[in-house]
């Protein structure tokens, strides 16, 4: 049996071993970890030892930081296209003819 786990978050610190050489394994594409059980062991009702230390809410952070930037990032752009309809308003009104 094998247990895989795409955690949220940077790991520091992993108990998952590889099966026959009882080696630590690496991490697999980011923050995939993998736990592996003999089948004899799962059928026994062994329990799997999943632990696991993650870096508190990195990803969180990165990804508000992330919004927050886009955010303000277009009330930039918007700012700027209205202060640019504005500015050819008034110089539109400024050379029409009157009344």
């Amino acid at each position: 049996m094998a247990f895989r786990l795409h955690l949220p978050s940077r790991i520091l610190w992993h108990n998952a071993r590889d099966l026959e050489t009882n080696q630590p394994t690496e991490t697999k594409r980011g923050n995939i970890l993998g736990w592996e059980q003999h089948l004899t062991d799962r059928l026994d009702g062994a329990p799997v030892d999943i632990r696991v230390e993650l870096e508190s809410q990195s990803i969180l952070y990165r990804t508000l930081w992330l919004f927050a930037g886009a955010f303000a990032g277009a009330l930039a752009v918007l700012g700027l296209i209205i202060w640019l309809t504005i500015r050819k308003g008034a110089s539109e009104a400024a050379t029409s003819p009157g009344p």
